[in-house]
């Protein structure tokens, strides 16, 4: 039985009413599961970080290094990294970057402006540190735990910082300082 070309328009119309009706479900349905992913991405980077105030800085420097799923080298300033330097990565739990820093910075601290270059770099990359870390921590974590609830509570165990490091970072840098201005008053009274 051969079509009428009547017939062939009306089904064809069917077919066009047929995708419209169903493309806004298609739309607001892809756009509730990237809704669901946002939230959940947030929420894994809330109990990691731990500190309501900083989200919006650590997000903005997610978006900007995990352009590729994976995170980037990217410079994003951060006067805590910049004054902090191997303190700031301590403090936020990334030893072996905080112990590489320290050699690092204490060696280049010799050279004539090596102390602000150091801080400089560490100003500017610093972070990345924290954000590889994070990106690497919420692999495992997903790998390993089935349930949202059980994830983020993985991800507070990993996650977060060091209060003793801001104390003892404060003490060291209250001594140096003492140091210096001894030095220095000790140098004028001859």
């Amino acid at each position: 039985m051969t079509e009428t070309p009547n017939q062939n328009n009306q089904e064809q119309d069917k077919e066009t009413t047929t995708s419209a009706i169903e493309q806004p479900t298609t739309d607001s349905t892809l756009e509730a599961v990237d809704e669901e992913q946002e939230r959940y991405d947030l929420a894994m980077l809330e109990a990691f970080i731990q500190k309501p105030s900083k989200i919006t800085y650590y997000q903005n420097a997610l978006d900007k290094m995990m352009t590729t799923g994976t995170p980037n080298l990217q410079w994003n300033w951060s006067w805590w990294s910049f004054f902090g330097g191997w303190a700031y990565l301590l403090y936020r739990k990334a030893y072996l970057p905080a112990f590489i820093t320290f050699i690092v910075t204490s060696t280049i601290s010799f050279l004539p402006f090596g102390g602000i270059i150091s801080m400089v770099v560490l100003g500017g990359i610093g972070p990345y540190f924290i954000i590889k870390r994070y990106a690497t921590l919420k692999q495992q974590v997903e790998n390993r735990y089935e349930t949202e609830e059980d994830r983020f509570e993985a991800m507070e165990k990993v996650g977060g910082f060091h209060t003793w490091v801001a104390w003892a970072a404060l003490i060291v840098y209250a001594v140096v300082f003492l140091m210096v201005v001894s030095i220095a008053l000790t140098g004028t009274h001859h």
